[in-house]
Formats: C-alpha cells, structure tokens, sequence
C-alpha cells in the first residue's frame, strides 16, 4: 500500500520541481498518503492493558512521522496554502504532543494519567486539524 501511495505521489508531483499542484492533485495525493497511513495505523494492536500503552504510541508515532513526511513533499496552490499550513501545523503539534507522551512513559510516567493527558492535549489540535481537512476537502485526513 505504501508503494502503491509513493507512485501516486511520484505521478501526482509530475517533474515540475517547485510547482505547486492543482486543487484536485492535491486533494487525491493528500488523501491517498492518509488512507494509507491510516490502513497503518489501523494493524496496530491496541494495547491490552495500560502498561501497553507506550508500544502502542511508539507505533503510532513512526507512522505520523512517515506520513508528515510525505504530506509535506506536497505544495498546494496559492488559494489553499492558509488552510494547507494550518493542517500541516496541527498535524505537527499532534504529533509533537503524542511523542511527549511516550517520552513520559519511557521516564515511568503513569499510562493512565499519561494517556489522559494526552487525550486532553490532542482534543482542541485535532479539531483545529480536522476542519482545515475539511476546509481543503480531503476526508481521508480527517481524524477518526
């Protein structure tokens, strides 16, 4: 599924170097690297108990930094680009706060407190994330 995603992308950036994409480019490649991390994401186990918590964010933490990656290798056009830097950001800060979490959890921190906290740290980022997914029309990015 990744390679199928990375050609996608190779077919949707085309060779133009710095140009940015069409409004619909973007959308289907956007939306075939989120489908295909979330497919990812999707096949790892949740944890059985809370002490399988940090195994289960390191996880999760590879596939957002994969899939970051390749979001940014996107340039959207110039009347996207407010609600395409506001995705991104989000998408940085979620990643930023999911990366404290196992952090803590490898100092000992408690998981549930830990993965209390990090619910209440990811709730407003994902909402501010979600609607600038919507905002550029590309479901697949939108958190569930």
């Amino acid at each position: 599924m990744a390679l199928a995603a990375a050609g996608l992308m190779l077919a949707v950036a085309g060779c133009g170097g710095g140009d940015s994409l069409s409004a619909n480019d973007l959308r289907i490649g956007a939306g075939s690297i989120c489908a295909a991390a979330r497919a990812q994401t999707n096949r790892i186990a949740a944890p059985s108990s809370p002490a399988g918590g940090a195994v289960f964010l390191t996880r999760g933490v590879a596939v957002l930094k994969s899939e970051r990656s390749q979001l940014k290798t996107l340039k959207p056009p110039d009347g996207l680009e407010p609600a395409w830097r506001t995705a991104m950001d989000a998408f940085s800060q979620r990643l930023a706060a999911v990366s404290a979490a196992v952090r803590d959890l490898a100092r000992g921190g408690d998981p549930v407190t830990a993965m209390k906290r990090l619910q209440q740290k990811l709730t407003p980022i994902e909402a501010r994330e979600d609607d600038a997914w919507q905002q550029l029309e590309v479901p697949a990015c939108v958190n569930q």
